[in-house]
């Protein structure tokens, strides 16, 4: 709140919430960014880093392949998606110990229905290094 941001959060505990709930509620609140922050703790030591993922574009097909993505609500934000990705990913890489996992393209369900600019961001760490 310092910055001047409001932060609404789609949970406040370890319940799943579904990812097209994520969604809705970040369009009901008419928010104007959505981050999804997913933290993945594993026993490989070559775990660590942070990935930013933002939607695939209508017609392309994501970074792990697959078929061509369909458009949706989220492609409205084609042309800021990727800037946001970016920002957001130079910030993480840049201001915390994580290794750089690059910015990936994916068809994510709670990037494809949101109606404002989004990333997917997923940070991993080794338990052996924690």
């Amino acid at each position: 709140m310092a910055a001047g941001f409001k932060v609404l959060l789609t949970r406040e505990s370890d319940v799943f919430v579904d990812l097209g709930e994520q969604a809705a509620r970040a369009n009901r609140t008419g928010a104007d960014l959505f981050i999804n922050l997913h933290y993945n703790a594993a026993v490989e030591v070559d775990a660590n880093g942070v990935e930013t993922y933002c939607l695939t574009p209508a017609g392309a097909t994501s970074t792990n392949g697959g078929s061509p993505t369909p458009r949706s609500p989220g492609h409205r934000q084609d042309n800021f998606n990727p800037l946001l990705a970016y920002q957001i990913h130079k910030a993480l890489t840049g201001n915390c110990n994580f290794q750089d996992r690059g910015i990936r393209r994916a068809a994510f369900q709670v990037l494809r229905e949101i109606n404002m600019p989004g990333v997917a961001d997923r940070v991993r760490f080794s338990l052996q290094s924690a």
